[in-house]
């Protein structure tokens, strides 16, 4: 906690503050349960956790000074020469959540120098670079230092397009291929919180911490949007209620009985059922079909033409099962 404790006070946290933060991070106790039993406590091994609120702030604060670590060894080696679109800018790095990018001229006194900031910054903080999950990426024109440059790291190889937060880092647009695996993290991570009893504001709040990461094309970006939608109104990843489930089939019976959503009375059922029949002149307008082989649809009962349900301007037909599919 000193590492953490030293920097807040660098930048003029209040002794109290400080104090609280510290007692916050380094007292936290867990407990295990077991069948139905909780056993513990026992302390957790790290001062900083994954998921804790103060984290990324605290991180934030230690990036910083891994970067004017490594900005002073810059400054003192007179040589030192910037990845060429990054020159006018005198960016060396980029940082976003725990991963960091370090960038420079691929030249072995170059990459010594991010060598010597990461072993100081590893000295004071005692966090050091995972070398199996660190990657060392040469361009094609400098492969003749290839070897030299692995010693001096000593990371292991890596190739682009590299997988980035599961998203491969590219330089053209994304494409919506691409970002298959994206929605496929999405739809595990959201089944995941299905078992978390949260509030709506809740769910809300975990909704923006993992949406807007990235700029999306506008398909992947519907497609996230149903799934963190539905999340955020029912808490479940599911997009609907699956057809043989008890609850579906109890609405079928008892409140549609032979008629559809959009047919059914409003005279009867519970307030709440007659408040959402009457609540179909608003959503009609915003539904679209897409009809296809028109074998689902019901002919006289769902709103697939224009004029809305035709059993509505033809009671004549009320008796007749015949789907859209018999007129196409």
């Amino acid at each position: 906690m000193g590492f953490y404790a030293g920097n807040l006070e660098t930048v003029w946290f209040l002794v109290v503050f400080i104090d609280w933060i510290a007692e916050c991070i380094t007292s936290a106790h867990f407990s295990v349960c077991l069948n139905g039993d909780i056993y513990g406590y026992f302390a957790g091994a790290r001062v900083l956790r994954q998921g804790e609120p103060m984290s990324p702030y605290l991180f934030v604060l230690v990036m910083e000074v891994l970067q004017m670590i490594i900005q002073q060894f810059i400054d003192q080696d007179e040589g030192f020469t910037y990845h060429w679109k990054c020159g006018n800018m005198g960016l060396f790095h980029l940082c976003f959540a725990d991963d960091l990018l370090l960038l420079c001229h691929a030249d072995v006194s170059l990459v010594n120098v991010f060598r010597h900031g990461l072993e100081m910054f590893a000295t004071l903080s005692g966090l050091t670079a995972n070398p199996q999950k660190s990657h060392l990426i040469i361009s094609k024109v400098a492969q003749a230092n290839r070897e030299a440059l692995f010693r001096a790291l000593d990371f292991e190889e890596g190739h682009l397009p590299l997988r980035y937060l599961g998203l491969p880092l590219i330089a053209p647009r994304l494409t919506i291929s691409d970002c298959k695996p994206l929605l496929l993290k999405i739809d595990s991570r959201i089944q995941g919180w299905d078992g978390i009893r949260l509030s709506f504001v809740g769910r809300l709040q975990l909704i923006k911490s993992v949406l807007l990461a990235f700029i999306f094309p506008k398909g992947i970006i519907k497609e996230v949007e149903k799934r963190l939608r539905s999340f955020l109104w029912k808490g479940t990843s599911n997009r609907g209620y699956p057809k043989d489930s008890v609850w579906v089939d109890w609405i079928v019976h008892n409140r549609l009985r032979d008629q559809t959503i959009w047919t059914a009375s409003e005279k009867t059922g519970s307030w709440s059922w007659r408040k959402l029949l009457k609540l179909r002149i608003v959503l009609l307008p915003h539904i679209q079909y897409r009809i296809g082989d028109g074998v689902n649809f019901s002919l006289w009962k769902d709103p697939w033409h224009s004029l809305g349900p035709l059993i509505d301007r033809f009671p004549v037909a009320r008796t007749s099962p015949a789907p859209v599919s018999m007129i196409l």
